[in-house]
């Protein structure tokens, strides 16, 4: 819990005075944000930080897996716009809940959107630990 307290800080632009746990796991910050990761990988000061931010930066598709999860999770007016606004990405892109994300199918690879995500998941990986 103390490394989710430094990714909490450094993912609000907090300093790091001291470090201690993070008191409950609900106050962890958002790691499906990209922008939020990059804060921590670039503010935490960790030797291979530049292959981490290369890593993150061939992240395509990743901020449509988090609404996809937060539209299921959140189901409100404002995540189902979202999910709307989100179709002109893809292809097949009808849905009833929006976890049915899942079963677009990304116009560059031809494959449903999951596979894509994941992926993405795989080169982002690779490139991060290289």
């Amino acid at each position: 819990m103390e490394i989710a307290y430094v990714a909490k800080r450094l993912s609000n632009r907090l300093s790091v005075n001291a470090i201690r746990p993070l008191v409950g796991g609900h106050q962890e910050h958002t790691w499906g944000d990209l922008s939020k990761l990059n804060l921590v990988a670039s503010g935490i000061g960790c030797s291979n930080a530049s292959s981490i931010l290369s890593g993150l930066s061939a992240c395509l598709r990743i901020e449509d897996l988090q609404l996809c999860r937060n539209a299921s999770a959140h189901i409100s007016k404002s995540t189902i716009q979202s999910v709307r606004a989100s179709k002109v990405r893809y292809q097949n892109t009808s849905f009833r809940h929006p976890s049915d994300m899942m079963s677009w199918v990304d116009p560059v690879s031809s494959d449903f959107l999951w596979k894509s995500w994941m992926e993405e998941i795989e080169l982002a990986a690779d490139l991060a630990i290289q």
